[in-house]
């Protein structure tokens, strides 16, 4: 049970979790979870419970006090807007969810405006409960969640996908603790390490590879609540001795951009990036940069547990481009559009079999029954595998330009253009056409906005792409949209941007 990775701690006095001012050992770690689980959450009737909370201490203590309680945590991101928690609360039948003064005014009036059978639990920066408050309790019936869809599940996670419709991944205790062993051993992470925690905490890829994985190890973990600053990023490394670290590509382009500072950085051994691809030549140039940091790239996705390949920290530089191969007790196929294996080096669909792998998603059966075959998990990922198994990413199959009946993987595009000096981000996508179906658009966002960029990135395109796959049109734009974890939002309620 993913309790009990605290719960064998409770007696520790190793600092396990660091936020600003606040440090907090395992022993009080294990102690204040349990106040909150004994004083908000022993009503048996409610089963899922809602986190609307920051990254902090305050979510982590709150995150085990669910589990202490038997309950299934449901987290939101704190700019998660009011219809889209709303939509998820009756979707999911939260009827409990903890939140901050900060949050409590928006939820409050959320509340009254639907008439919402709901018990808000207001905590401070401990997690100590500042207000409880049940408010139309009498309008609802008891919950009529079907409860052994949600047998041994431990959290549903927002999907971090590009589109605005996204459902709950059931992540069971087994796939939890499968994927955090796998994930450690591959890494061979042990009780020494100390992890900053940067990105959101009810994003997949930091729950289970950063967050429960540390708490596994009996490990130290950092968090940093504000936004990314490189300044602070060095403070921090120093202050705490921090040893390794999670990105996504923006973070490390900024780092890459930014002026070295003079902060003894030496303790960081590891920074593991995922979540969307980055140019070979920028991440040459952050290796460059940074040469006694192993720059290791990750894959994995939510619904997979989600950590699926790591590449190992001794060939980083010579397998650069590839996202590694797959971690312990994780198998990879390249399958053809009818589910059939691939040779090796055939690009293809990416399917992934292992006990990490979700349960499905909540309360929509079509939408798992297409994604889940069997043992398998059919990722929608385009890719194809090395000789010595390698994984290596070109696409998602969602995302699939079709032009004069060609397939174009816009992340290809998005590679050639994001070389050109002065390109700070590009967006590729397909444009209906009468006579093609669909032609390739690109919308770049660029320090300047003249007629010559125009001409000079044709050139590049028409030197690396196939003539098909060059963009018709060029689209100067102030910023490309990107979900939470940086990923480019191509898609919303289903249209393309």
């Amino acid at each position: 049970m993913v309790c009990n990775l605290l719960i064998r701690l409770k007696e520790s006095d190793k600092i396990a979790i660091v936020c600003g001012e606040i440090a907090l050992g395992y022993k009080q770690w294990h102690q204040l979870s349990d106040k909150l689980s004994n004083e908000a959450l022993k009503d048996k009737h409610e089963k899922i419970v809602g986190l609307f909370l920051p990254n902090g201490i305050e979510y982590a203590i709150s995150y085990f006090a669910c589990l202490y309680a038997d309950k299934v945590i449901a987290p939101f991101h704190t700019s998660t807007t009011m219809n889209e928690l709303l939509d998820t609360i009756k979707h999911c039948e939260i009827f409990t969810l903890i939140t901050t003064e900060v949050y409590f005014p928006m939820i409050e009036a959320l509340v009254h405006t639907n008439k919402l059978h709901m018990n808000l639990i207001v905590i401070n920066d401990c997690a100590e409960i500042q207000r409880n408050i049940k408010l139309y309790t009498n309008s609802v019936s008891s919950t009529v969640l079907n409860e052994n869809e949600l047998d041994d599940v431990v959290v549903l996670l927002h999907t971090s996908g590009t589109t605005s419709k996204s459902k709950r991944v059931m992540l069971t205790n087994q796939g939890l603790l499968s994927n955090i062993k796998s994930h450690c051993e591959s890494l061979k992470f042990d009780v020494n390490e100390v992890c900053l925690i940067q990105l959101p905490m009810m994003f997949g890829y930091c729950n289970t590879a950063q967050f429960l994985a540390h708490v596994y190890l009996g490990a130290c973990i950092v968090i940093n609540p504000n936004p990314f600053m490189v300044a602070d990023f060095y403070k921090i490394i120093e202050k705490w001795s921090i040893t390794n670290f999670t990105a996504v590509p923006t973070i490390l382009i900024a780092l890459c951009n930014s002026e070295l500072l003079s902060y003894n950085i030496s303790s960081l051994k590891i920074i593991c990036f995922g979540g969307n691809p980055i140019p070979k030549s920028q991440l040459l140039d952050i290796i460059k940069k940074f040469p006694s940091i192993a720059f290791v790239q990750t894959y994995g996705l939510t619904e997979a547990g989600p950590r699926v390949t790591t590449l190992p920290p001794s060939q980083y530089i010579e397998k650069i481009g590839s996202v590694g191969c797959a971690i312990p007790k994780v198998e990879i196929k390249i399958v053809d559009t009818l589910g059939s294996p691939l040779p090796k080096g055939v690009t293809g669909e990416v399917i992934v079999k292992s006990k990490g792998i979700m349960k499905g998603y909540f309360k929509c059966i079509e939408e798992t029954k297409a994604i889940i075959r069997g043992e398998w998990l059919y990722t929608g990922d385009i890719g194809y595998l090395s000789e010595d198994g390698y994984l290596y990413l070109v696409g998602r199959k969602k995302n699939i330009i079709i032009s004069g009946g060609q397939n174009i993987c816009p992340e290809e595009v998005e590679e050639v253009i994001s070389t050109y000096p002065g390109i700070m981000d590009v967006k590729v996508y397909g444009v209906n056409d009468d006579l093609l179906g669909e032609v390739v658009h690109a919308d770049i966002v660029s320090n300047s906005d003249n007629v010559e960029i125009i001409q000079q990135l044709k050139s590049v395109c028409s030197k690396n792409l196939s003539n098909y796959k060059i963009p018709k049109c060029f689209n100067f734009v102030k910023n490309i949209c990107r979900t939470y974890n940086g990923k480019t939002k191509r898609f919303t309620d289903g249209v393309t941007l």
